[in-house]
């Protein structure tokens, strides 16, 4: 990664996999000892199937001078330019109380969020007054290339 690019990954909290785990278990379990009811077989499959998505789903985000994407694989892969970015800054969230959890989410104060495991992100206003939040893991670090890279281009 040059100097003229930020890069950053981030997944999901490690418990919330874990708890899908604990519930396929459960559910398989409970579908073996109950020989007569097996419709909770579904419901095992179901989680499972979750679990693996949410294991696999990942935030990347990557800025450079004329542009920042951001990828939720395998649901969005959009790019701004900064030419249509009003404000851009990095700012401390929580996941629970600003969002009401982990995902694709909305909230009234920061618009809609891509949030991850991580108690900071980046906020962007866009000029049509529109708003996007992205967790990041390093702040310093994004906070660091923001102010050398991007001081000219973005409020």
């Amino acid at each position: 990664m040059s100097s003229k690019e930020y890069k950053e990954t981030t997944g999901f909290p490690n418990f919330i996999l874990i708890l899908f785990l604990i519930q396929f278990l459960f559910f398989v379990i409970y579908t073996i000892n109950n020989k007569e009811d097996k419709s909770l077989i579904y419901y095992s499959i179901g989680a499972l199937l979750l679990g693996v998505l949410l294991f696999f789903m990942k935030l990347t985000i990557k800025i450079n001078n004329q542009y920042f994407e951001y990828k939720m694989t395998p649901f969005v892969n959009r790019k701004i330019l900064f030419k249509d970015i009003k404000s851009i800054k990095v700012i401390k969230i929580s996941a629970i109380s600003d969002f009401l959890g982990w995902g694709i989410r909305y909230s009234k104060r920061y618009g809609w969020g891509y949030i991850t495991n991580s108690d900071f992100a980046v906020s962007i206003e866009k000029n049509n007054g529109k708003k996007l939040t992205f967790s990041i893991k390093d702040r310093d670090r994004l906070n660091e290339f923001l102010n050398n890279k991007l001081n000219k281009s973005v409020a």
